[in-house]
């Protein structure tokens, strides 16, 4: 591994690099993380040499499946909990009454949005996908972060949604334990 580690995750504006640029200051990694399309995307980034280590939100909808798919080729080699970025949900100022909503997948549940006659949920990409499919007009609302409204003029605030503290799990090339429970040091014991 080069020091100063590079990892690999999604792009600028996601939870992703979000928690990718405290965790690299946290263990002296390079401040800026390789930007992939998809976790899957950052995990092959290690393994083509361009990224040290993949970080992926464990709620993300691709987490599942990527120790099966790269077994014997990545491992996990760390996992920890983080705040994540505050979420928001925001609707199009010109609507008085807005119809429909879109989510992400791995947002479902953190807001009450009975209220909306049309929920829609994606299922690929990311929370900064729906903020995009938001400004193009797909949906009246939508679940997003809540900096949308500092960096996109033409919403209101419906809701606020504090930080969910989400799992995360970083992903290497050298396995750091066998056979045994790895804990990390800053857990408190149960």
């Amino acid at each position: 591994m080069r020091s100063p580690a590079v990892l690999a995750t999604l792009p600028a504006g996601t939870n992703h690099d979000f928690v990718a640029r405290a965790y690299a200051a946290r263990h002296g990694h390079a401040a800026d993380p390789l930007a992939c399309a998809s976790p899957r995307d950052a995990l092959l980034a290690v393994l083509d040499g361009r990224a040290d280590l993949a970080l992926v939100c464990a709620a993300h909808p691709d987490a599942p499946a990527l120790p099966a798919e790269f077994h014997k080729r990545l491992y996990v080699v760390d996992a920890f909990v983080s705040a994540s970025k505050p979420l928001a949900v925001v609707t199009r100022a010109q609507i008085a009454v807005p119809f429909s909503v879109g989510l992400f997948v791995a947002t479902v549940g953190l807001a009450d949005l009975s209220r909306w006659r049309d929920v829609v949920v994606e299922r690929a990409g990311t929370i900064a996908d729906v903020e995009s499919r938001l400004a193009r007009g797909a949906y009246d609302s939508a679940l997003v972060y809540r900096d949308f409204l500092d960096r996109v003029p033409g919403y209101r605030l419906e809701m606020e949604i504090d930080s969910p503290d989400d799992a995360w799990i970083v992903f290497g090339r050298d396995r750091v334990k066998s056979g045994s429970t790895a804990r990390s040091p800053d857990a408190t014991p149960p």
